[in-house]
Order: C-alpha cells, then structure tokens, then sequence
C-alpha cells in the first residue's frame, strides 16, 4: 500500500519505450551458468518463446561454474503479470509486474505475491518439472 496515499504506478524498461521485450520489474532471480542456459515451460522452448508467456511456471535449466547442472523452476505470477526471461545475454527469470503496460497499485490497496522457486540437481525436462511440482504442492507446510 502506498505510503502517501496516492496510487503507486509500477513500470518497466518496456512500458517507458525501450524495445525488445524489456519488460522487467518484480521478483527477479539472475542464476550462475557456464555456456548458454535454455529456459522452457510445459509448452515453449528458449528465450524469444518464453519471454512474455503466462504459463504457470518456467524452467531455467544451466550448467554452474563448478560443472554442476541444474533446474530452477519458478511459479507464481499474479493476475496481469508475465515471464520475463533471458539466457543470450545472461541467465535470469522475472515476475514481471509491469511487462507491456504499467501496473497501478490503488491506493490504501497492497499487492500481494507468493512466489516460489524449486531447485533442482540435473536437467529436468517438463514432465519431470510437472511431477516435482506436484509432489511440492501435496507436501505438508510448517
């Protein structure tokens, strides 16, 4: 919620003009890889697919300094947000907020988000991805 009481506008590189899917802002979480990451939901492959989807989750599957590979998938957007995603340019996966148009928060209104993130040893692919997320969501919470 807005501590001034006014509506709180939240933007991204892309709502501001700057091209090519920059539509960044939110939950970030830039990995560590070694060689070009690849990045993947249930249904689309690479970064030109992935960037901008509103798929319930996305891998981001690398290789680290120390020769390990490994998954990192991500769930949680909000209504109106999308995957922001890069592995050209560095490896990174975001929620983002505002992907092609500003979010505006009311004011006296918070936004809430529950993201979450599983790490994994290996390459999974989809199915692998589906089943650990299936398990996750039947485990017990403390």
């Amino acid at each position: 919620a807005s501590a001034t009481g006014a509506d709180v506008r939240l933007g991204s590189p892309a709502t501001n003009g700057r091209p090519g899917g920059a539509g960044y802002g939110g939950f970030f979480w830039r990995a560590a890889a070694t060689g070009e990451p690849r990045v993947h939901t249930a249904d689309a492959v690479g970064e030109e697919a992935v960037n901008g989807a509103t798929a319930p989750w996305v891998a981001l599957r690398g290789t680290g300094p120390g020769g390990g590979a490994y998954t990192l998938v991500f769930a949680g957007l909000g209504p109106g947000d999308r995957w922001f995603v890069r592995t050209a340019l560095y490896p990174g996966v975001c929620v983002a907020y505002a992907f092609e148009r500003p979010a505006v928060i009311a004011a006296g209104r918070p936004r809430r988000n529950r993201h979450r993130v599983l790490v994994a040893d290996g390459h999974l692919d989809p199915a692998d991805v589906a089943a650990r997320l299936a398990a996750a969501d039947r485990a017990p919470t403390t």
